[in-house]
């Protein structure tokens, strides 16, 4: 799937990811999408396979990054404020494609987790980011402004632009966030 990501978004910036994630980083990626995905979805993950599509060799070290990966997802699809989101959604869509032409200007993307409830709207983009600096862990607010610096405001922002758009809905009922998958935290940019 298309997303609007750049290398870096793999590496964290600001604190080491640690080898895994450096050799890992985008195949780890991939599967905590897919997992978050079928699950959300209610569908079977063929989780093997999908990481088979991504790593080639099957080295110790290509095992402990699939174990990881398949910890993290199954660990935010478990917590209690996932759960929670999705009882307060009741209409779901996973990896929602969106375009909006206009005035010259063209927005093409893939919302992770699109949530409606009624005429309102949460748009949530999953991050697997790893080495976020302690400092910017600390609090929501600390948080909130590391992801802006990564400019994940940014690319919810087109995507708020499209779905409204799309749908006719005000920009007022349009909500975004980011869900950090390796705090595992929501994150309402």
């Amino acid at each position: 799937p298309h997303r609007l990501l750049h290398q870096e978004d793999l590496s964290g910036g600001g604190g080491d990811p640690g080898p895994m994630r450096r050799s890992y980083g985008r195949a780890m990626g991939v599967l905590i999408h897919a997992g978050l995905e079928h699950h959300v979805a209610g569908t079977a993950f063929a989780a093997r396979d999908v990481w088979q599509r991504e790593v080639a060799d099957d080295s110790q070290a290509a095992r402990a990054a699939f174990g990881a990966a398949q910890q993290e997802w199954q660990q935010v699809a478990a917590s209690e404020a996932f759960v929670r989101l999705l009882q307060q959604w009741p209409q779901r869509r996973t990896e929602a494609a969106i375009v909006r032409v206009a005035d010259g200007e063209m927005i093409r993307g893939t919302i992770d987790l699109l949530l409606q409830n009624g005429s309102r709207y949460l748009i949530i983009d999953y991050k697997t980011t790893a080495g976020i600096p302690p400092d910017a862990l600390s609090t929501d607010t600390a948080l909130a402004a590391w992801c802006r610096s990564r400019r994940y405001d940014a690319q919810l922002a087109l995507y708020r632009k499209a779905l409204t758009s799309m749908t006719g809905a005000g920009p007022g009922s349009v909500a975004t966030a980011i869900w950090l998958t390796h705090p595992n935290r929501l994150i309402h940019l």
